[in-house]
């Protein structure tokens, strides 16, 4: 004779384990966040870094004119008097405040 076939319902009558089906925080871990540096005093950085680009800008623009008065005068000389001219000017942030 062919052994008799049981049915599953039969075959798994023993409890389940449920400690198996609970998950647990094994496995691949996800790198820690970096913490973001503390934005204090960013706008004011951001307009001192304006203030600097405009200065460059306006050093530049005198010092290397064709018809330029600076140009027999040593580096030195010439940031000295810029400085001057860029203090008293208009384009400089200082003044406009």
């Amino acid at each position: 004779m062919s052994p008799a076939i049981t049915s599953p319902a039969t075959a798994s009558s023993a409890p389940i384990d449920n400690t198996a089906l609970k998950p647990t925080d094994a496995g691949v871990k996800k790198p820690a966040k970096k913490q973001k540096a503390k934005q204090t005093g960013f706008k004011k950085n951001q307009k001192a870094k304006l203030a600097l680009q405009r200065m460059h800008v306006f050093y530049k623009i005198k010092a290397h004119r064709s018809d330029d008065e600076y140009k027999d005068m040593t580096f030195p000389e010439q940031q000295k008097v810029l400085g001057k001219l860029w203090k008293a000017s208009p384009e400089n942030p200082r003044n406009n405040a």
